[in-house]
């Protein structure tokens, strides 16, 4: 039975992949700040699938807390099969203003964290010559945001990073993807400290549930990166789910693309001039 680690796993998209995984007969590492909420969900999930779920408790804006996770796998004697680095957060303000700490630690979990634990388990993998891993991103590693400066730069690093993993690693038999869902619902935006007002528009369009499923879905199908958004203007209009179908040749960076991605980057590219100015100045409270 193989096993997954899976960071912020208490709540969110991070519970949401537990939950999937374990109704798949996977084995479960979990990693979150509250053991109250990561007790609850391994013996949910043990006594419901029959699995083996460890939990460790540690909060990975701190420096030590990704050698922890590891060692603990070692002693354990774990073999990790999929690592998912889902943990993440942001702080909605102005950054000159906003808490310097608080912006180190976005940094710190969003990325070193990542880099951290993929250059823990990955040369594992490889000598397995088998293993995946699933990087969540953000819709805001396409474009930078004011207000969230710091958040969406970092997601911008997961997504490059991750997708230039996939390229490395795809002849050792190791998948990478990256993850890259628009508004979700959760309580990013609360935790985030989003103005009220301005949270309730985000119109939160998909569930955790959702972006799992796409999301694993992608992974089974060898894909580097499983994006999805609305098609013209993610906050107003329909939902457009879209995985790139984008394949690679033996020759690196040689890319064959299909008519329906180049159909889909038309159409990203007049979203993006066509609604830039109007995401920076209504969405996020300019005006």
């Amino acid at each position: 039975m193989p096993t997954a680690l899976i960071t912020g796993a208490s709540a969110g998209i991070g519970k949401a992949f537990a939950e999937e995984l374990a109704a798949r007969h996977t084995n479960l590492v979990l990693v979150a700040r509250s053991q109250e909420k990561l007790n609850e969900l391994a013996k949910q999930l043990r006594e419901k699938y029959q699995i083996q779920v460890e939990i460790i408790v540690e909060d990975l804006t701190k420096l030590e807390a990704v050698n922890a996770v590891f060692d603990f796998t070692k002693q354990k004697e774990l073999t990790i099969d999929l690592l998912i680095n889902n943990a993440g957060f942001a702080e909605y303000g102005d950054f000159a203003e906003t808490d310097e700490e608080r912006q180190i630690q976005i940094v710190q979990l969003n990325v070193l964290a990542v880099v951290a634990l993929t250059h823990k388990f990955l040369p594992l993998m490889r000598q397995r010559r088998s293993g995946s891993i699933i990087n969540v991103s953000s819709l805001a590693a396409f474009q930078p945001i004011p207000y969230l400066a710091v958040y969406a730069a970092t997601k911008a690093f997961v997504r490059n990073f991750s997708e230039a993993l996939w390229a490395e690693n795809r002849h050792y038999g190791v998948r990478v993807l990256v993850c890259c869902p628009g508004p979700v619902d959760t309580n990013f935006f609360e935790n985030a400290k989003f103005p009220a007002a301005l949270a309730q528009r985000t119109n939160k369009i998909s569930t955790p549930q959702e972006v799992v499923h796409k999301t694993l879905q992608a992974l089974e199908k060898r894909r580097f990166n499983c994006r999805y958004w609305r098609v013209y203007n993610p906050f107003n209009y329909p939902i457009s789910w879209y995985c790139s179908p984008q394949n690679f040749s033996k020759d690196f960076g040689k890319t064959i693309s299909s008519i329906e991605w180049e159909r889909s980057q038309l159409t990203w590219k007049k979203f993006a001039r066509r609604y830039t100015l109007k995401l920076n100045s209504n969405f996020l409270g300019l005006e």
